[in-house]
C-alpha cells in the first residue's frame, strides 16, 4: 500500500513538477513577447516621432523659401537698388518670420543686412550658386557676425527681364528647429544631431559628446555599433530609408533613429537610453518579477496574478491612446482616427489649434502653470466640440476630426466659440496671463488624401492664421 501511495505520490509529484515548469515556460514565452510587444511598440514611436519631427522641419523650410521668394519678387517689381529701402523692407519682415536676418546682395557680392550693416559673402558657397540661378540650402556654418551656427537659405532675384542680378538670404538657428520637438520626449533625455549622408556632423548635441569628426567613425571608435548595423544605416540612408537600431557602449544600452530628409542630404538622428524609453512600461517590469516568483511558490496564484496582470494590461493599453495630462487622444491615437476617415473615403475636417505665445508663458510663469492651462484648454475642447474627436498632438497644439463638414459655416462658427471661451480662461496666481489660440482647419479629401497632406494643409492654414495677427481661425 505504502508503495502504491508513493508510487501515485511521485507520479503526482511529476505531474505536478512537470505543470508548473511547463507553466513557467508559458509564463516565460508570454513575458518575452510581452517584453518583445513593449520593444516594438518603443520603436515605432521613435520612428514616428522622428519622422513626424523631419516633416515639420522640411515643411519650415519650404514655407522659408516660398517667404524668400515673396521677398525677391518683390525687390524685382521695385526695380531699384537703394539698399536704404531694401534695408528698411526686409528689417520689417524679420520680425515677422523665423529668419534671424535676412541679407541682400547683387553683383557685388556685398551682403546687406536687415539691421543695416554689410559684409562680403561674395566666396560664399550659397552665394556662389545663387547668381548661378539656384536656391540654395546650406549646410549649417558658423556665421561670421555672431559666430552661432546657422543654416541659410538663399533665392535668387531676377531683373525684369529675367537675369540674376543679385540674391535674397534668409538664415535662422537650425539647432532651435531641430530640438524644439524633441524637448517634451522622454523629458529631454535624448540626444538630437544632424548628420549629412557621408556621417559628417552639421548639428551635435551638447549632451551627447563633444565629438565634432564623423558620426560613422564614432561609432567604430566607441564600438558602439557592429560592422553589420554600420553599413546597413549607411545603406539604409543611401536609398532614403528610415530606421531604428540598438547601441552598447560600455553598460549604456541605446536606441538610435535615423531619419533622412527628402529636401537636402542631412539625417536626423534621434538617440535615447532604452530605459528611459521604457519608463511608461516600468510597471511591467515590475509586475513581471512578482509573477515569476508567484509561479515558483503556488501554481494557483500565478494563474489569479497573470489573469490579474493581463486585466491591467488591458486598461493600460486603452490609456495608451490618451494624453496624460489633458485626458485627450494623443498622437497615434489620432493619426490612427485620420486614417480610418481616410480609408472610409468620406468627406471630414482637421483643424489644428495652437495656443498663442505659450512658450512665453512657460518662460515667464513656469510649465506649472502651462500645464494648468493646457488642462483647462482640454477641458474646454471637452465641453465645447464633445460631439467631435478631439486630441493633443503634442505641446501646445490640439487637433479636431470634424466627421461631418457638409455645413462647413456651423463647424467654423463652433471653433470660433470655443476659442472665444479659451480667451476667457483665468489662472488666479497670474490674474495677468492672457491666453489665446489660433486654428487652422482643413478638409478630406479635397485638401489631402494622406494624413502627411491633411496634417500639412492644416498646419499651412495655422500659419495663415498666425500670420494676421494670431487669435484667428483660417481655412486652407
Amino acid at each position: 500500500m505504502l508503495k502504491v501511495e508513493s508510487k501515485y505520490t511521485k507520479k503526482y509529484l511529476f505531474a505536478i513538477l512537470f505543470f508548473i515548469i511547463m507553466s513557467i515556460i508559458c509564463v516565460t514565452i508570454f513575458l518575452t513577447n510581452i517584453n518583445s510587444g513593449i520593444n516594438e511598440k518603443v520603436q515605432e514611436i521613435l520612428l514616428n516621432e522622428v519622422i513626424s519631427h523631419r516633416k515639420s522641419l522640411e515643411a519650415t523650410i519650404s514655407i522659408q523659401y516660398q517667404e524668400l521668394e515673396g521677398i525677391s519678387e518683390y525687390i524685382t517689381s521695385l526695380n531699384t537698388r537703394d539698399m536704404s529701402q531694401l534695408i528698411n523692407f526686409t528689417k520689417a519682415f524679420v520680425s515677422k518670420n523665423g529668419f534671424d536676418r535676412i541679407v541682400v546682395a547683387f553683383e557685388d557680392g556685398i551682403g546687406y543686412l536687415s539691421d543695416g550693416s554689410s559684409y562680403d559673402i561674395s566666396t560664399r558657397g550659397y552665394y556662389q550658386d545663387t547668381m548661378n540661378g539656384g536656391a540654395r540650402n546650406s549646410e549649417p556654418v558658423d556665421s561670421v557676425i555672431d559666430g552661432e551656427r546657422r543654416m541659410a537659405l538663399s533665392v535668387p532675384i531676377y531683373s525684369q527681364h529675367g537675369q540674376v542680378i543679385g540674391m535674397v538670404m534668409g538664415s535662422y538657428d537650425v539647432r532651435a528647429i531641430s530640438e524644439i520637438e524633441f524637448s517634451n520626449l522622454y523629458n529631454n533625455k535624448g540626444y538630437t544631431y544632424l548628420i549629412d549622408y557621408s556621417g559628417n556632423f552639421l548639428i551635435n548635441d551638447q549632451k551627447l559628446h563633444n565629438y565634432q569628426g564623423n558620426f560613422y567613425d564614432y561609432c567604430q571608435e566607441s564600438n558602439i555599433l557592429s560592422n553589420q548595423q554600420l553599413q546597413q544605416i549607411k545603406t539604409d540612408i543611401s536609398n532614403y530609408v528610415s530606421g531604428c537600431v540598438l547601441t552598447k557602449g560600455g553598460k549604456e544600452t541605446r536606441y538610435l533613429v535615423y531619419v533622412p530628409l527628402e529636401s537636402s542630404e542631412w539625417v536626423i538622428c534621434y538617440s535615447v537610453l532604452v530605459s528611459d524609453a521604457f519608463q511608461d512600461y516600468q510597471f511591467i517590469m515590475k509586475y513581471e518579477t512578482y509573477l515569476l516568483g508567484a509561479v515558483a511558490m503556488v501554481l494557483t496564484v500565478t494563474v489569479l496574478y497573470i489573469f490579474i496582470v493581463n486585466k491591467k494590461e488591458r486598461v493600460l493599453l486603452k490609456r495608451a491612446d490618451y494624453d496624460s495630462l489633458t485626458g485627450l487622444y494623443n498622437r497615434r491615437k489620432l493619426t490612427e482616427e485620420i486614417k480610418r476617415y481616410l480609408k472610409a473615403q468620406s468627406e471630414f475636417g482637421l483643424a489644428i489649434l495652437d495656443i498663442d505665445d505659450f512658450k512665453k508663458i512657460n518662460d515667464t510663469y513656469g510649465h506649472p502653470i502651462g500645464d494648468i492651462i493646457l488642462k483647462e484648454i482640454g477641458q474646454i475642447l471637452r465641453d465645447n466640440l464633445g460631439e467631435y474627436l478631439v486630441g493633443r498632438l503634442g505641446g501646445d497644439e490640439f487637433v479636431i476630426l470634424i466627421e461631418n463638414v457638409q455645413i462647413i459655416n456651423i463647424v467654423i462658427q463652433k471653433l470660433e466659440l470655443t476659442c472665444n471661451q479659451i480667451a476667457k480662461i483665468k489662472i488666479e496666481e497670474h490674474p495677468d496671463i492672457v491666453v489665446t489660440c489660433s486654428c487652422g482647419l482643413a478638409v478630406a479629401p479635397k485638401d489631402g488624401e494622406t494624413v502627411a497632406e491633411l496634417y500639412k494643409a492644416a498646419d499651412s492654414a495655422l500659419y495663415i492664421a498666425k500670420s494676421l495677427g494670431k487669435n484667428k481661425l483660417a481655412k486652407f
